[in-house]
C-alpha cells in the first residue's frame, strides 16, 4: 500500500539514469550521436559511490530507468541499481539493452531479483529486423542471435521470479518501416518474450518525423502487437496494457497537430541525469544542462530548486509540446495525477485492444 500511495506524492518519480554514453553499436539514428557531441571524455562517468550519494537524498523514487549508450557495457551495473533500490524506494526497475551480453544481462537479471524480491524488473531488448537485417540496422556482429540468446537465458529465469517482464523493443524508422509486419510476426510468435513494443525514432539533431502514411504502417504494427501481447490476465498486466494503450492514443494525437491531452511531467516527476551527472529536463528537446550533480553536493532537488529552473520547467508545463517520446508520454500519465489515471483507467474498461 505505502508503495501505491507514493505514486501520488510529490517529488520526483521517475528517474532516466544514462549510466554510460559508450556504445558497441552503431545505428544511424541513435539519439547518442548527441550526447556524444556534448561529453567530454575527459570527465568520468559517475562512480557507485557518487550513485549511492544521490540515491540517498532522492526519496519515494517508484521507477528507475537504466539507459545508454548500451548501460550492460558498465560492470557495476548492478551495485548502481541496487543503491536506488535501497535508499530511494525503487520499486520497479527497467533496463533497454540491445542484447549483444547475455550473460552479463542474466547475471544482472538474477542479482536484482534475489537481492530486491519485492521489485518488478523489466527488461527490453532491441530488435528492429529478423537476421541479417537487424544487425544491418545495429551494426552488431551476431546480434540478432545475441538478442535472442539473452531472451531465452531471461526466459528461464523467468520460472524462477515471475517479477521479471522480457519485452522485445522495436525501434520504428523508415530503414525498417517496409518490413515492419514480418518483424511484428516474427517478435509475437517467439516464446521468449512477453510482448513486443514498438517506439518511433527520436532525436533532437535529424529530422526522423515520418509522413502521414508512414506512420499509419507504424499504427497498424502497434495494434498488431497489443492484440498479439501475452497476459496473465492479471491486473498487473491489465494496467500496463493500459497504460501503453493510453499513451499510444497520445502519441498519435501529438502526431496529427493536436495538443496532448496531460500535463508533461518533466522536470516535476521525471527527470534525466547523464553517466557523468549532468540534469535536464527532456533528452528530446536537446536542453542545455539544469545543473551537475557534482557541483550541487549530489543533491538532485537543490538543482530542480533554483529559480531558473522552476521558471524553465513551469514553462515548459505552461506551453506544453509536441511530443513523440512514449516514455515522456507514459511517465506523464502514471504520475500526472488524475487527469492520467483517468485515461488509464478508461483504456483499462475499453473492449479489447481499442485506442
Amino acid at each position: 500500500m505505502s508503495r501505491f500511495l507514493n505514486y501520488f506524492t510529490p517529488g520526483i518519480k521517475y528517474l532516466i539514469l544514462r549510466v554510460t554514453n559508450r556504445c558497441n553499436a552503431s545505428c544511424s539514428f541513435c539519439l547518442n550521436r548527441y550526447y556524444e557531441s556534448e561529453a567530454d571524455p575527459a570527465i568520468p562517468e559517475l562512480s557507485v559511490e557518487e550513485y549511492s550519494r544521490i540515491a540517498r537524498k532522492i526519496k519515494g523514487l517508484c521507477l528507475l530507468n537504466l539507459s545508454g549508450g548500451e548501460p550492460y557495457l558498465r560492470e557495476d551495473l548492478f551495485p548502481i541499481a541496487s543503491e536506488f533500490v535501497r535508499h530511494s524506494g525503487v520499486n520497479l526497475v527497467s533496463s533497454a539493452t540491445n542484447g549483444s551480453f547475455p550473460e552479463r544481462i542474466f547475471d544482472f537479471a538474477q542479482r536484482m531479483l534475489s537481492t530486491h524480491s519485492q521489485i518488478k524488473l523489466k527488461i527490453g531488448i532491441s530488435i528492429d529486423a529478423v537476421g541479417d537485417a537487424h544487425e544491418q540496422i545495429r551494426g552488431i556482429r551476431d546480434g540478432y542471435a545475441k538478442a535472442l540468446e539473452s531472451a531465452a537465458a531471461l526466459k528461464e529465469l523467468k520460472k524462477s521470479y515471475p517479477n521479471l517482464m522480457v519485452l522485445a523493443n522495436t525501434t520504428v524508422s523508415r530503414e525498417n518501416l517496409g518490413i515492419l509486419d514480418q518483424v511484428v510476426d516474427d517478435l509475437s510468435s517467439r516464446p521468449e518474450f512477453d510482448g513486443n513494443f514498438l517506439t518511433l525514432v527520436r532525436g533532437p539533431t535529424d529530422d526522423t518525423s515520418l509522413n502521414s502514411e508512414e506512420f499509419e504502417v507504424f499504427r497498424r504494427a502497434y495494434l498488431k502487437t497489443m492484440s498479439a501481447g501475452r497476459s496473465t490476465g492479471s491486473l498487473r498486466d491489465k494496467l500496463f496494457r493500459s497504460i501503453v494503450q493510453g499513451g499510444f492514443a497520445e502519441l498519435e494525437k501529438s502526431f496529427h497537430g493536436k495538443r496532448n491531452s496531460f500535463a508533461c511531467q518533466a522536470g516535476r516527476k521525471m527527470i534525466n541525469i547523464s553517466e557523468r551527472g549532468n540534469v535536464c529536463i527532456c533528452e528530446v528537446l536537446g536542453d542545455p544542462v539544469l545543473g551537475n550533480l557534482r557541483d550541487h553536493d549530489y543533491d538532485l532537488q537543490r538543482i530542480l530548486d533554483l529559480q531558473a529552473n522552476k521558471e524553465r520547467i513551469a514553462a515548459l508545463r505552461a506551453n506544453g509540446c509536441n511530443c513523440h517520446w512514449d516514455c515522456a508520454i507514459l511517465g506523464s500519465l502514471m504520475f500526472g495525477g488524475f487527469t492520467g489515471y483517468r485515461k488509464i483507467l478508461l483504456q483499462m474498461l475499453a473492449p479489447g485492444d481499442k485506442l
